[in-house]
């Protein structure tokens, strides 16, 4: 096969221009610091790449949601730590205030101070985040959770959400509390209270009744009990009890609910029925009543 002059200086051109070329995109790569320029370069390791490089956005991502869960965190511990104080000092002030020593001036620097600790606490309770989030709303983040009432009470604006952020693949914490179950819905011995009735009048001492809790505000708030009250009537052998509702005469009193008696680890009995548990202790017997009431 013959080859023309003009077609040995056109390969000889390409070869050139060829060299070129590589000396060119080696100059490239040794000058950006990189392997591969284009996709067409290596397609295989160029999308191993685009996924490593996606996958370290998603752990900055990560590090920036821990991050910002720690700080929102950190300062809900914060304002806690000074709501927990300034309840303290009102418990302190409420005690020194039946000092008989005080005279009119002292219990009106007291009440001023009751009340600059209450703004104190509405402020804690509709704190915001850096981002001006309310950290106490649950998932009502951009309107303040407690409003003050007209007649000077307090009433709870959120939800009962809580916010989480994601700090994995398949990791979720949580960034705050709502401001129902932090501040609202608080066990409170004090709104209930019991006695006991024995059965045998002359040993009073031989049973007894622990003041009642409510440690389920919303049973409590919905279903407590008719007439505000119940009896708990121990049964036969002194192994079962009824509750009852309160004597109203004439009207019977009707059965509300009725269980055996099963002693814990410290030999009492715990009742609980719409919201509140009380425990019962000494030597039950068939006819021991207990009331409780608002």
């Amino acid at each position: 096969m013959r080859i023309s002059t003009i077609q040995a200086f056109n390969n000889g051109v390409r070869g050139i221009q060829d060299n070129y070329s590589q000396v060119s995109r080696t100059q490239e790569q040794v000058s950006s610091g990189k392997r591969i320029l284009s996709p067409a370069d290596d397609p295989v390791t160029t999308v191993r790449l685009l996924q490593l490089g996606q996958q370290g956005s998603q752990i900055k991502q990560y590090e920036d949601n821990l991050r910002a869960a720690k700080n929102s965190l950190v300062q809900e511990e914060s304002i806690l730590n000074s709501v927990n104080n300034n309840l303290q000092r009102v418990r302190e002030i409420s005690l020194s205030a039946g000092n008989g020593a005080y005279d009119v001036k002292d219990r009106q620097a007291l009440a001023q101070e009751l009340a600059q600790l209450e703004d104190e606490l509405f402020q804690a309770f509709n704190s915001r985040n850096a981002r001006g989030e309310y950290l106490f709303g649950g998932y009502q983040s951009d309107q303040a959770p407690f409003v003050r009432e007209s007649d000077g009470s307090y009433s709870y604006q959120g939800d009962e959400g809580q916010r989480s952020i994601q700090i994995g693949s398949s990791k979720m914490i949580a960034i705050n509390d709502n401001g129902k179950s932090l501040f609202v819905d608080v066990p409170n011995v004090n709104r209930v209270n019991t006695a006991a009735n024995p059965a045998d009048p002359d040993n009073p001492g031989n049973v007894r009744i622990s003041l009642g809790e409510v440690e389920n505000k919303r049973q409590y708030d919905q279903n407590f009990y008719p007439n505000d009250g119940i009896v708990i009537r121990i049964g036969a052998d002194g192994d079962n009890y009824e509750i009852l509702e309160l004597p109203d005469p004439p009207n019977p009193q009707a059965v509300l609910a009725s269980g055996d008696l099963e002693a814990g680890p410290d030999g009492s009995f715990s009742i609980r029925y719409a919201g509140v548990v009380v425990k019962l202790d000494g030597e039950l017997q068939q006819g021991d009543e207990f009331t409780v009431e608002r």
